[in-house]
């Protein structure tokens, strides 16, 4: 019985370290500036790596959400190496204070991938 019980947490602790490893995608979010002041511009990158090769959810899929941040133009996604594809996003600054920008990407193997970027805003 002890063994059983030691097996199965030893196996419940090896997948839950395998799972982030097991992701569906990768998302990156960069920033131009690091302190913007309020009205200013801004190139914001986003870069979505595919871990599986056979991802079924397209990269213009990928949901942009903003917070004081006013997305002004949107570049297409472009393949820029195997498996990773990137897009840029001209913004402006709204606010002082904190501005945040989010990409989420839903898949229906693996679930809703979010990366945010906190941006603070002089």
């Amino acid at each position: 019985m002890k063994k059983t019980v030691r097996r199965l947490l030893t196996a419940a602790l090896f997948s839950s370290l395998l799972s982030p490893v097991a992701s569906a995608c990768v998302l990156k979010i960069q920033s131009g500036q690091e302190h913007p002041q309020k009205g200013s511009e801004d190139t914001i990158t986003v870069q979505f790596i595919q871990i599986h090769r056979n991802c079924s959810v397209p990269p213009e899929k990928t949901q942009i959400d903003t917070k004081n941040v006013e997305v002004l133009e949107q570049s297409e996604w472009k393949p820029v190496k195997s498996n990773v594809y990137e897009s840029t996003f001209r913004v402006k600054y709204e606010k002082e204070g904190r501005a945040v920008f989010t990409a989420e990407r839903s898949c229906p193997k693996k679930g809703a991938k979010t990366q945010e970027l906190e941006i603070n805003v002089d």
